[in-house]
């Protein structure tokens, strides 16, 4: 029996048959770890956001337009594991599509 301390702080005596299986589960055939995202806990800018007056630009023709865009964004990714990373936004959608 091994003494585990799990992120949140808590320990547990486990097998080393179960710490395996664990292992085992959380990583591919090549060894590389994947993260399943839980949910989005939370959000923020980091300074680099577009200001307000320059939300919108004027385009080729003379109209207004919105500049899409998500820099400057973070968000706050729970992952099944329990932990919690920030994350740029623009980074999100490859990696996690809907």
């Amino acid at each position: 029996m091994y003494e585990v301390e799990f992120f949140d702080g808590s320990k547990q005596a486990l097998s080393a048959n179960v710490i395996a299986e664990n292992l085992f589960a959380s990583v591919d055939e090549e060894g590389h770890r994947h993260l399943l995202l839980d949910s989005i806990v939370g959000f923020r800018k980091d300074g680099d956001t577009i200001a307000k007056e320059d939300v919108f630009v004027v385009s080729s023709n003379g109209t207004n337009r919105r500049v899409e865009t998500t820099k400057g964004w973070q968000i706050n990714i729970q992952w099944k594991d329990g932990s919690t990373t920030w994350s740029k936004l623009k980074d999100v959608p490859d990696s996690y599509p809907v």
